[in-house]
């Protein structure tokens, strides 16, 4: 009897230091700070895998000619007006998807929507630009650009140059079925690769 008494008491010291211990983590402020934490690494991660595709599909764009970066985004247009696509269109965003899957796979991260088209709108436009418009033009439509933000009249050189960016913009805003380059340029400001759209 005198034997399994201090084992008892000794029992009951340790599941007593148990329960302190275990109200001690359980503490709200420590839960919290802990719940915190694991909401932030997941955040970081998140953000990592969303830089990773955001590259993936730069790379998968690249891939595509400039006739079928123009055929992509009049698949966007399509989509958006609830029209059939185009032979064209339908082969361009095959290609496109394919690449984005290839992308992804080499990577080992899973497959990007191959119907989100929102990426490849807002990379496709530059490339549109700088197929048919040459360096020297460009650089006089950003010369102009900031003759007006001096207040000082733009050259005629840089005045045609602008006024050949403002029909393309307008081209291609019609092309990805928006009614006008103002609504088109709001949806490219909201939209950079990876995030969700209104339209989508």
């Amino acid at each position: 009897m005198e034997t399994g008494a201090p084992l008892r008491r000794s029992r009951r010291r340790v599941n007593r230091e148990r329960l302190s211990g275990s109200l001690r983590r359980s503490r709200p402020g420590t839960t919290m700070r802990n719940l915190r934490r694991r909401i932030e690494a997941l955040e970081r991660s998140n953000s990592a895998k969303r830089g990773r595709h955001q590259t993936i599909a730069e790379r998968a764009m690249e891939c595509l000619q400039p006739d079928d970066v123009e055929a992509l985004i009049a698949a966007y247009g399509a989509e958006w007006a609830g029209r059939l696509l185009t032979d064209r269109e339908e082969a361009a965003r095959r290609s496109y998807t394919q690449a984005l899957e290839r992308g992804c796979r080499s990577a080992g991260l899973r497959p990007i929507q191959g119907s989100d088209l929102v990426g490849a709108i807002t990379q496709g436009v530059g490339q549109v630009l700088a197929s048919r418009m040459s360096l020297e033009e460009l650089q006089l439509c950003r010369s102009g650009t900031l003759a007006a933000h001096e207040g000082r009249q733009a050259s005629d050189p840089e005045s045609a140059a602008m006024q050949a960016y403002r029909s393309e913009i307008e081209r291609i805003s019609l092309l990805a079925g928006f009614n006008s380059v103002a609504e088109f340029s709001a949806f490219r400001r909201r939209h950079e690769f990876g995030e969700a759209g209104d339209r989508c």
